[in-house]
């Protein structure tokens, strides 16, 4: 054994019954310790190291974090955080497989005596416990690297070997679960574990440890907590192992990620292409690195993870900007933009789209910049920034009539309108708009925009309280969809029905309109229109004061949006839920739901959604005689909504900072702010306010 030792960089060990508490990394080897010599290992048996050396790993580029791990840096850009209420057993389970490290910092309770029942504790849910034992590892059918063990303990312990049976069944199960090295630390050194994380990216598993060890038996020469650190199973790859692997892999995992591709099973194409990239690293290659990040980004698009898709487009970004195709360089931003537009990050992608613009603009890629104009007004627009959403959609239609693109003419006409209609309640702009997209989308022939289109300029005369016409144009529109069979424009048509009787007091055909949306929506599948018709069912009922009624159907729509992950629509129902329970006067109920959209509105960046929170809350508070903090609430309203220039939010807010004034007494600020309400209101023909 001295003989080979000699030779050895790693040593295994398999340390039972009185063996299993040596402190192993500090005995005694040559003129130092075995810490100083070798990486060291252990396994639970043979049979253990053979299974762990089969699915040794290369693979540390995703993270998943259980608990606690505010003291701990990872150097690895993908961590997935699993912790609270989310934080349960078949989350685990479910989220353990999809990647390569996993930190469990969850108390781990080791049953020395009755192995079986070893286990890590997570968040109870339903009729579980919470609590994942050893044995269920098997069932992991993960391809991971490590999974680290933080927080360990030990309960009723009989016998000096005991130790070694509760460790050994975990992390037998562990790696035959798909996890070839297996850490079990010392809480008391977490510095220690902060140092093996640093290292691990760069180094093997057992290397990283070895590293963090002696700096802290350096460092720390009192503690022996260092010793205590346990890495079961296969130490990492050396060097020439990585090389030889990555060689004699890599181009299965660019087939197994291609066939992935074309099934569209989208998690394995990220498994696959992310594995494929550590190995390109490795064998450094340039090859197909740029269609490796293009794939990453379609995949993770269609999962909707936006975070990880724009993280691998930038890089695509940085791939581009070392070569001389500007055409290419501007794609990649354009591409980068609308991903940062998808994940609601305004202000980035603004700066992305604008610089795809400047580079199409400078190039003369005329086609390429009307449609990157077209984007960056959108961008624009989301932030709030209606001004220059304007401008940029101008832009783009002006260029779209220079090279005689009518349809994308008709489409920046349109968008003018909404902005016009949405953001700025600039109704007779808004009508002109979409009078001038109506003609290109009728020359063209495009029924499903003519239906579109035509229901837009009924919206606006419903704004203007001209509801007779407003009706006029909805019905046009709901004939258009039928004659084209365009379903879901017929549910849209019938949904601006049924509000056009609704706020005329024409209930039953409100409600027949609303219902027979509803149908068509479920007929063809479309859950979001489903959530509107339930949303519009719901506010019927609260008019008619059927407040049990109105909150099923509300119930219905909050769920169905949740559901389907519309998170604005979700705010939207948490409003309209408070609405009813305001009116039922259970003020509690209504503030709970008022602040969950308001949570839901600041997640979101949405400003429009922020003031017209404020404003529920602020007339909340009113209801309950708490006319200061009503006053703040809506004070907030009106300024969030001055600065985003939206009128009709602004107009009614402070008529209630009027109605505020009034109940404290304060008659002279009371008729000021009447008075710029009803200025507003005259102005902007919100016939309601004004009346």
């Amino acid at each position: 054994v001295a003989a080979r030792l000699e030779k050895a960089a790693r040593v295994y060990l398999v340390a039972e019954g009185k063996l299993s508490n040596v402190p192993w990394p500090e005995l005694p080897c040559g003129k130092g310790r075995m810490i100083d010599r070798f990486q060291l290992g252990f396994a639970a048996s043979l049979t253990h190291f053979a299974e762990a050396s089969a699915k040794r790993s290369l693979f540390k580029r995703s993270f998943l974090a259980c608990g606690e791990i505010s003291n701990l840096k990872f150097q690895i850009s993908n961590v997935t955080h699993l912790s609270g209420d989310a934080a349960t057993t078949e989350a685990f389970l479910t989220k353990a497989g999809d990647h390569h490290v996993v930190h469990v910092n969850n108390p781990l309770v080791l049953r020395p005596d009755f192995p079986l029942e070893s286990y890590v504790s997570f968040r109870a849910a339903g009729r579980q416990l919470g609590r994942l034992h050893a044995v269920e590892a098997f069932r992991l059918n993960a391809a991971g690297s490590l999974v680290t063990f933080a927080s360990a303990s030990l309960e009723g312990a009989s016998s000096p070997s005991a130790n070694s049976s509760a460790a050994g069944l975990l992390t037998t199960a562990f790696t035959f679960g798909g996890f070839p090295s297996i850490l079990l630390a010392d809480a008391s050194d977490p510095e220690l574990m902060a140092s093996f994380y640093a290292a691990l990216p760069k180094t093997s598993v057992g290397d990283a440890l070895r590293q963090a060890q002696l700096d802290a038996a350096k460092k720390r020469p009192e503690s022996k907590a260092w010793t205590r650190f346990r890495l079961y199973g296969h130490l990492g790859f050396g060097e020439e192992e990585g090389l030889e692997f990555a060689d004699a892999n890599y181009k299965d995992y660019l087939g197994k990620a291609a066939a992935a591709i074309k099934a569209k099973q989208w998690a394995d194409v990220v498994r696959y292409c992310e594995n494929a990239l550590v190995l390109l690293d490795i064998l450094d290659l340039a090859e197909h690195r740029d269609r490796l990040y293009g794939a990453l980004v379609d995949a993770c698009y269609n999962l909707k993870d936006y975070p990880k898709a724009i993280r691998y487009q930038a890089e695509v970004v940085k791939l581009a900007e070392q070569g001389k195709d500007v055409a290419r360089l501007a794609e990649a931003c354009r591409v980068l933009g609308v991903l940062q537009l998808r994940a609601d990050d305004y202000k980035a992608s603004v700066a992305s789209l604008k610089r795809a613009v400047e580079i199409y603009q400078k190039n003369n890629l005329t086609e390429a910049a009307i449609d990157a104009l077209a984007e960056l007004g959108r961008a624009q627009e989301s932030g709030t920034k209606y001004a220059d959403a304007l401008q940029s959609f101008r832009a783009s239609l002006d260029m779209s009539r220079e090279m005689k693109k009518e349809r994308s003419a008709g489409d920046q006409l349109r968008r003018l309108g909404r902005v016009y209609y949405l953001r700025l309640s600039n109704y007779v702009e808004a009508e002109e708009y979409f009078r001038q997209a109506l003609a290109v989308f009728q020359r063209l022939g495009d029924q499903k925009n003519v239906v579109e289109t035509t229901l837009e300029i009924g919206l606006v005369h419903e704004k203007l309280a001209d509801f007779r016409e407003a009706a006029k144009y909805y019905q046009s529109g709901l004939e258009l969809a039928q004659r084209g069979n365009d379903k879901l424009g017929q549910c849209k048509a019938l949904i601006f029905l049924a509000n056009t009787a609704w706020f005329q007091g024409d209930y039953h055909n409100a409600f027949k309109f609303t219902r027979a949306s509803e149908a068509l929506a479920k007929e063809i599948g479309s859950k979001p229109q489903q959530v509107i018709a339930l949303n519009t069912l719901g506010l019927i009922f609260w008019t008619q004061n059927d407040y049990e009624a109105s909150l099923k159907a509300l119930d219905q729509a909050l769920k169905l949006a949740a559901e389907i992950e519309l998170k604005n629509e979700v705010a939207s129902t948490h409003n309209n839920i408070g609405l009813v329970y305001r009116e039922d006067k259970r003020y509690k109920e209504a503030l709970d739901h008022f602040s969950q959209a308001l949570a839901l509105d600041t997640e979101l960046d949405s400003k429009w959604g922020k003031a017209y929170d404020h404003r529920n809350m602020g007339m909340t508070y009113l209801r309950m005689g708490e006319s200061d903090r009503a006053l703040k609430a809506l004070l907030e309203s009106a300024q969030i909504s001055q600065e985003i220039g939206e009128g009709t939010n602004l107009t009614k807010a402070l008529f209630s900072i009027g109605d505020a004034y009034f109940e404290k007494g304060d008659l002279d600020n009371a008729v000021k702010h009447f008075g710029q309400a009803l200025e507003l209101a005259q102005r902007l023909n919100i016939r309601e306010t004004e009346w």
